[in-house]
């Protein structure tokens, strides 16, 4: 499955992502502001949404991620988290700042292809000097005020064309991934580490001990439905939940949230965490268009007899107009997180400066839910870069709770 999505096709992955074989397409309810529903598109195959988006590279700002750490710790800082954004990434194109870009890791970034002189070039150069912002050649190191012309795509070019590089591609290919099965499995991670990948799996709800250790609920297994057969399979030292869009919702399905929404969807509470769910933030944008002075457009227009041609514009300058072309024309880029945000307490967030889920040992959570300001700029390498260091918190961290036979033969007895 993997193969057929790797195409380097923006318009091909607007394709894919409508096709809920690849995607989870759901529909909100009407949005009292704007009086309709809006949609969210997340992946569901093998590498997740970076088999779906459409490629473009952005890491984020140094003041974005500074006030990351502000609110939760100094390793969320960029300088921090810089070496992780150069690990993940082999980067192709030309840069101001070659120290900051990395030229070994497992996703490809190139640089879009665009003539140095032109009117790109032009309008690049008279935007930066009205604003009084910069040009620069590279925007993924760390600036947030600057102009450029190329863009950063998440490909790699193979036999003359450019394919989609993500993290299936990259962390899950065929020379790190070996095939296996659920039950005996021979699949293997790096440095030889088993890694068993179900398909065609559900995740329901993490399973915890019955008796708390030090005020807290171990986390020892995780129920899931494959092939329509419920079942359960448990972990010694730790459970990791990367479901983007989707995280809160398996936690609540566990118990952790806020009571009155739990009993309302008739579970019981295990950890009272009021704002799991809540403060999901999502990048927006309202259509604009530019009108061209050419007198090559109408005739290319009209070559094609089946092209409609749009005559006149939108023209308003009354409050009230300006706001209804506002919300008819609002949409929302999939760019969605903290549901299960980071903080320093259980009344502020959901897990804390080192992804642990409050309340909780041998849980974390890691992927763009736990933002606590949404990354400014595109989010998919910004998830990367939560992954790696949640990989990095587990080798400082290791085995903070390892779990004996016993223990979960225990609880299993217990289940029963």
């Amino acid at each position: 499955m993997t193969a057929e999505l790797t195409s380097g096709s923006i318009e091909e992955a607007i394709f894919l992502a409508s096709d809920n074989r690849y995607a989870y397409n759901l529909t909100s309810t009407i949005e009292a502001m704007i009086g309709r529903p809006l949609l969210s598109q997340n992946g569901r195959t093998l590498g997740g949404s970076s088999e779906i988006n459409d490629m473009y590279s952005v890491r984020g700002s140094r003041e974005l991620y500074n006030r990351w750490a502000e609110l939760v710790g100094d390793q969320w800082s960029y300088d921090q988290i810089r070496s992780l954004f150069k690990e993940n990434e082999t980067y192709t194109g030309d840069t101001q700042n070659p120290a900051e870009r990395g030229t070994n890791g497992p996703i490809f970034i190139r640089q879009q292809i665009i003539p140095t002189s032109g009117l790109i070039q032009t309008l690049t150069n008279e935007t930066a000097q009205v604003l009084g912002i910069p040009v620069v050649q590279d925007y993924n190191t760390g600036i947030r005020d600057c102009t450029f012309y190329q863009g950063q795509y998440n490909q790699r070019e193979v036999n003359g064309e450019f394919v989609r590089s993500s993290t299936a591609t990259g962390y899950l290919n065929a020379q790190i991934v070996t095939p296996g099965n659920q039950f005996q499995s021979d699949q293997f991670g790096v440095n030889r580490r088993r890694l068993a990948i179900f398909g065609k799996t559900t995740v329901d709800k993490i399973v915890f001990q019955k008796k708390k250790k030090r005020g807290k609920y171990v986390a020892v297994g995780v129920d899931f439905v494959k092939n329509g057969v419920s079942m359960r399979s448990y972990a010694r030292k730790g459970i990791i939940v990367s479901a983007g869009f989707f995280s809160s919702v398996i936690l609540q399905r566990s118990g952790i949230g806020k009571t009155e929404d739990l009993t309302r969807a008739g579970i019981q509470t295990l950890i009272e965490s009021p704002n799991m769910g809540y403060n999901m933030q999502a990048h927006a944008y309202v259509g604009m268009g530019v009108r061209v002075e050419t007198s090559q457009l109408v005739p290319i227009l009209l070559a094609d007899p089946d092209q409609p041609l749009a005559l006149g514009a939108f023209k308003a300058e009354h409050p009230a107009s300006l706001e209804a072309y506002v919300k008819g024309s609002y949409s929302n880029f999939f760019h969605f997180g903290g549901q299960c945000r980071m903080a320093e307490t259980i009344e502020e967030g959901v897990v804390d400066g080192f992804l642990n889920v409050f309340g909780t040992k041998n849980l974390k959570v890691a992927d763009l839910s736990v933002s606590p300001i949404l990354p400014d700029g595109n989010t998919g390498i910004a998830a990367e870069m939560i992954g790696l260091n949640a990989a990095r918190f587990m080798k400082k961290d290791p085995n903070s709770c390892i779990l004996s036979d016993d223990e979960l033969e225990e609880d299993d007895d217990e289940e029963d």
